[in-house]
């Protein structure tokens, strides 16, 4: 069992539609940060259902922890973007 994470106010709709009902409730009541941001802890079965859960989201969901999801989640936006870069630089070279 994982818990985590903290969701920019945009993030709202898209929770709610992913995770349902369960959580409405504890986001709907949770004041955001000065930044706009809301605390709210999320249970995942497994760390890879909630990579891929909290990947789906971009840049709207930030892992507070555990680390090593949050180390996880980083591993793989990094190499997503490294793997996007490479083939825009091989367009680029292309033309």
């Amino acid at each position: 069992m994982l818990t985590c994470s903290c969701f920019s106010v945009a993030t709202l709709p898209s929770l709610l539609q992913l995770f349902g009902e369960a959580l409405s409730d504890r986001l709907l009541r949770s004041e955001p940060d000065v930044s706009g941001w809301k605390t709210v802890s999320l249970v995942f079965e497994t760390m890879e259902t909630a990579r891929t859960a909290l990947l789906g989201l971009g840049p709207m969901a930030e892992v507070v922890e555990p680390r090593e999801l949050r180390a996880s989640v980083i591993e793989w936006a990094s190499g997503l973007l490294a793997c996007y870069r490479n083939k825009a630089q091989n367009q680029i070279d292309l033309n």
